[in-house]
């Protein structure tokens, strides 16, 4: 599954990069593009792999960064705690709504 999902995307990229892919949400290739997608990989698990791996490898310096601004800035614990999850997730939600 990972490895068909990784040339059909890297097949899908190229053809992007030439100017053969159709764009636009209701192309014949983007169409079966997607149904290959929802069969093979519903999830997308192989897109979402390397900022989801990012994020859990990120995790523990931001939580001791957030730690370390609790104790030493309370005010700004809101604000950094903000930014802190917006640096995990925002890769993540990135890939879903524009992958």
């Amino acid at each position: 599954r990972k490895e068909l999902m990784e040339r059909v995307l890297a097949k899908r990229a190229a053809l992007k990069a030439q100017g053969g892919w159709d764009e636009g949400s209701y192309g014949e290739k983007e169409e079966q593009f997607l149904r290959l997608q929802r069969a093979v990989d519903p999830w997308r698990v192989t897109e979402l792999q390397g900022p989801a791996s990012l994020a859990i490898l990120g995790f523990g310096p931001v939580y001791l960064g957030l730690l370390a601004v609790q104790r030493l800035v309370p005010k700004l614990f809101n604000v950094a705690y903000t930014a802190g999850a917006a640096a995990l997730f925002a890769p993540l939600l990135f890939g879903i709504l524009f992958g």
